[in-house]
């Protein structure tokens, strides 16, 4: 009987899990389209307000986190600020360098810290992949994406 009620409410959670997933999906298009086409704002931009707007409202939705809200709202300014970073930064970057190191260095510094977070979510990851490799594929994968994005066709 009792696990029969935790089944259920198991169940009950995955769905609303999935709908919480669906809505969020579509007022992040939705605020992207409002803030692109009528108020004219840059597509990096939009996509970090509303990223922000619907990550830190789907919180209060039910199946709420475990963590509390000013844990959870750092974490969304950080994976916020992060993307930010990374659009950003090779513009900034490219008079002092080639273009294929202005955008690795900026994903570097945004992949570097993942893989403490990747330890600590699979257990025996750092046995498998010590962090000087873990730096050299992102670096090395970072720079392959952007010598692929800058061929002329």
């Amino acid at each position: 009987m009792k696990s029969d009620i935790t089944k259920q409410e198991q169940r009950l959670e995955a769905q609303g899990a999935l709908v919480k997933i669906l809505a969020a999906m579509f007022y992040f298009q939705i605020i992207i389209s409002v803030l692109r086409k009528f108020l004219d704002v840059p597509e990096p931009l939009a996509i970090a307000i509303s990223a922000t707007a619907v990550l830190l409202s789907a919180y209060w939705v039910p199946p709420r986190p475990e963590v509390s809200f000013f844990r959870y709202a750092g974490s969304i300014g950080s994976l916020v600020a992060a993307y930010v970073v990374v659009l950003s930064a090779p513009d900034l970057l490219r008079p002092y360098m080639p273009i294929q190191l202005a955008v690795a260095l900026p994903l570097l510094t945004v992949c570097a810290p993942l893989y403490y977070l990747i330890r600590k979510l699979v257990p025996g990851f750092g046995r498998k992949i010590r962090l000087a490799s873990w730096l050299i594929a992102v670096l090395t994968g970072a720079m392959i994406c952007a010598g692929v994005a800058t061929l002329r066709p």
